[in-house]
């Protein structure tokens, strides 16, 4: 347990094996509390980046929910071929794609020698 109790209007962050997959985690919003719920640390992490999208988009009063949600394949990537072929792209955006936590196939990466990187 992360942390095993949590007093009205807190939120608590736990470890539940009954989360079938990894990286899996349930969000539970009520008028209490706030329960982030993942099978692993990743888990518990992702939730959190799920909590934060729902601040920015409803602000500071959040509808009661519950949200179950795992990727949906083993290796967190990005579509980054489109127009992240530049350096400098690259290392702007890449920091905060954890935050939006993107669960599809990235392409393929190739090393270019000392100019960097270029898609396949």
């Amino acid at each position: 347990m992360i942390n095993e109790v949590g007093a009205a209007g807190q939120m608590m962050l736990t470890l539940d094996t009954a989360i079938a997959q990894a990286e899996g985690y349930r969000l539970t919003i009520s008028a209490e509390r706030i329960v982030i719920a993942g099978h692993d640390l990743a888990g518990v992490f992702y939730g959190v980046q799920t909590l934060r999208q729902l601040l920015l988009t409803a602000g500071s009063t959040l509808p009661q929910m519950v949200i179950d949600d795992w990727p949906d394949f083993p290796a967190r990537a990005a579509d980054c071929c489109k127009w992240l072929t530049q350096r400098f792209r690259w290392r702007t955006c890449a920091p905060s794609w954890r935050r939006l936590k993107p669960s599809f196939p990235c392409c393929g990466w190739r090393a270019t020698g000392p100019a960097g990187w270029s898609p396949v």
